[in-house]
């Protein structure tokens, strides 16, 4: 008797840090805050991810800038506190590439089911368009924009993080602020 074992289903969350402040010079974009639009635009991101069927994640992959700190900080806030989602301030996610994008996931432990990783662009976007593969009607917007506090929700039909691609990857959710 042959046994097979399907692959575990893990869900993989990608989001754009929510608008940031322009209005002012910063010397150093790394410290460059949110905008009172972006810290407005994580409640709705939040509601997203609660009323969503992909449930919400275990841990957050969050580059260390101050606005994308921010961005996950203030969508914590409003998510149920008994979740216990873990972050994990990333600086190699700093204006990253795709390529580092899935060094960074690639590490995540096996038993870990949901992940979100808050970035930047164009690494963000460029990411979710690989991973997405053929445009399809969920995610044929996703091919023309990724404004600030785009969240776009991936199926994983893998075991582990180290695998990622578009021949495991189903785009389930779009969300535009």
């Amino acid at each position: 008797m042959v046994a097979y074992i399907k692959a575990m289903s893990k869900t993989l969350y990608l989001l754009r840090h929510a608008k940031a402040d322009n209005k002012v010079d910063y010397h150093d974009d790394h410290e460059k805050p949110l905008a009172k639009r972006g810290v407005k635009d994580c409640v709705g991101i939040a509601q997203h991810l609660e009323q969503s069927a992909c449930g919400l994640p275990q841990l957050m992959l969050v580059s260390d800038a101050l606005r994308t700190m921010q961005t996950a900080q203030h969508v914590l806030e409003v998510l149920p506190k008994e979740q216990n989602i873990q972050l994990e301030q990333r600086p190699d996610l700093y204006l990253s590439t795709p390529g580092e994008m899935l060094k960074a996931l690639a590490t995540v432990p096996a038993d870990v089911d949901s992940v979100m990783l808050v970035a930047h662009n164009p690494g963000t976007h460029q990411l979710a368009v690989f991973l997405a593969g053929q445009p399809t009607p969920v995610s044929q917007e996703l091919f023309m924009r990724f404004p600030t506090g785009s969240l776009i929700t991936f199926t994983v039909d893998a075991d582990n993080w180290k695998t990622l691609d578009s021949s495991v990857c189903t785009c389930k959710a779009v969300y535009f602020p």
